[in-house]
């Protein structure tokens, strides 16, 4: 019996595992594998749960907590400004990364040892995936925001600033942004797609994730990803955000050496957006 007359009969030998194939079904994880089992060490192995299993799911809750209390605050009526708002979007766009987040990698991780786990990882990965990216790429978007309308405010005559940084206009760019996010990600939902595979390791079918013909292709790998991605997403926000900042930060210290315009319930919210900034660059630079 050939290889092909053995996949036919639903037959799952060595040999059909190593062409990926069991009882007539794909073998999971052959798509990007191709056969090659890379078996990691031990020590990774333990490195990767303490990482991946215990700290992140520590350092999210906390991260949740911050960011659910930071939208809660920058929502009410009384704190009402575009800075805020643009804050208040900022949080829970930082929600939606740490959910999606503990998925892609929390739920992928323990995928490797549970067979439900990695069921519902691959029935969703296809949808968590681009809804990640999305949320990673309204921070950056909502951060710039922020951070010019921060800078108008503190740098610009006040009859300016005060017809720029209207709660109103703060709504109107939020709105713009998440379309722009949107559309720039909507590569990614074509990028994998799930099959229904028999699983080696816990001998019975389930599903998984393949890349498309898309993800694999060196034009759009390099374009997009290489590319498009570093100056979106990477070097030109992060410039952006270095020259914006230091422009906020002089103005302010200007401001104070002049004695003008005392301190007001602005000050803080200006001081915790340049934090932001700052993290956002330092997290980012590497």
């Amino acid at each position: 019996m050939n290889l092909t007359e053995m996949i036919d009969a639903g037959v799952c030998t060595n040999q059909t595992i190593r062409e990926g194939f069991c009882y007539g079904m794909a073998v999971c994880g052959y798509c990007y594998d191709f056969g090659e089992y890379r078996r990691p060490s031990r020590e990774y192995e333990i490195y990767n749960l303490m990482v991946i299993g215990v700290a992140m799911p520590l350092i999210g809750v906390l991260g949740l907590i911050g960011d659910v209390i930071s939208a809660f605050i920058y929502s009410r009526r009384s704190m009402a400004s575009s800075l805020n708002r643009y804050l208040c979007a900022l949080a829970f766009s930082d929600i939606t990364i740490i959910l999606t987040a503990f998925f892609l990698f929390f739920l992928e991780s323990m995928r490797k040892r549970s067979a439900v786990m990695s069921k519902y990882f691959a029935l969703f990965a296809p949808f968590m995936f681009p809804l990640g990216l999305t949320a990673q790429t309204l921070s950056v978007f909502l951060t710039v925001a922020a951070a010019v309308d921060c800078c108008v405010m503190v740098a610009t005559p006040k009859k300016f600033s005060e017809k720029f940084c209207k709660t109103r206009t703060a709504q109107w760019v939020i709105g713009v942004i998440i379309v722009l996010a949107c559309l720039f990600n909507s590569p990614h939902l074509f990028e994998i797609y799930v099959i229904t595979c028999w699983s080696v390791p816990y001998h019975q079918p389930t599903y998984d994730v393949c890349p498309t013909d898309l993800r694999q292709s060196p034009e759009y790998l390099t374009f997009y990803y290489a590319y498009l991605y570093t100056i979106v997403m990477a070097v030109g926000p992060v410039v952006l955000l270095v020259a914006i900042n230091s422009t906020i930060v002089i103005m302010m210290r200007r401001a104070k050496r002049k004695g003008a315009g005392g301190a007001d319930s602005s000050d803080s919210d200006v001081t915790t957006l340049v934090l932001v900034v700052f993290l956002f660059i330092s997290c980012n630079v590497l």
